[in-house]
């Protein structure tokens, strides 16, 4: 069973800056911060050698202490970053087995616009009365909380 989100912001800054800074690791730190049972990011790190691109993996220390790991599935500047997340340790991953995100970044009279989306595989059907309130709501509102903390940094993004 599939669980899904979304949410969209326009934004000041062009696709690229905010490209750019939303899928870098200290990005990631620096805008997604907990809501509520959902954790932030306290920090995320490329494994490897070479730059970021499809087959990336990433390894994502939450502020709970739990842990992630992210897939990154496309990555093509300044449009699209899809990443898997597979490896949810803490109460999260008791409820979800992975996870699949879409981030798109759209030129827009304002500058941009983000649509983010999150689409949860859940570990059994018998989660879902806990899991869909989780991600419809908690989860929501730390996605829409964090494309807004990137809107409040878009002005201090080099072009």
């Amino acid at each position: 069973m599939n669980v899904q989100t979304q949410v969209t912001r326009d934004m000041q800054g062009s696709p690229e800056a905010l490209f750019a800074f939303a899928t870098s690791p200290s990005g990631l730190a620096e805008t997604i911060r907990p809501v509520g049972p959902i954790p932030g990011v306290a920090s995320a790190t490329v494994l490897g050698d070479g730059p970021m691109g499809a087959g990336t993996l990433r390894k994502v220390i939450l502020t709970d202490k739990s842990t992630l790991d992210e897939e990154v599935l496309v990555l093509t500047a300044p449009s699209n970053h899809t990443y898997r997340v597979t490896g949810f340790s803490g109460f999260f991953g008791l409820l979800v087995r992975s996870a699949r995100a879409e981030w798109r970044f759209e030129p827009s009279a304002l500058g941009t616009t983000i649509t983010w989306h999150y689409s949860f595989e859940l570990t059994s059907p018998a989660v879902a009365l806990l899991a869909i309130p989780l991600v419809k709501l908690a989860m929501n509102k730390l996605m829409a909380n964090t494309l807004k903390n990137i809107a409040a940094r878009a002005p201090t993004l080099a072009e």
